[in-house]
């Protein structure tokens, strides 16, 4: 599934791949420094943790695949942090 993830005025989008089960942990996949979410390897991962009973998340950094922004603005921290408090809400 698509998801949208707002924050600073930017749209990061990624994909949410959830399990059949009633409930499941997540795990988020970051992609290497100039990858993207829909890398084969990380398909490949989310693939195998799906099967195991996990969700995950991928997503596209800021600046990088269809996520908006610069790259050049773009910081690990703030990607992490992006993500800690949506999962947090």
């Amino acid at each position: 599934m698509d998801v949208e993830i707002k924050r600073d005025g930017l749209t990061l989008r990624g994909i949410l791949t959830k399990p059949t089960t009633a409930t499941f942990n997540l795990v988020i996949i970051f992609h290497g420094f100039r990858g993207y979410k829909e890398d084969p390897l990380l398909e490949k991962i989310a693939s195998k943790l799906e099967a195991a009973g996990l969700a995950t998340l991928r997503f596209d950094f800021a600046g990088l695949g269809q996520s908006d922004g610069d790259f050049k603005d773009m910081t690990i921290f703030s990607e992490l942090m992006v993500q800690y408090k949506n999962l947090c809400k």
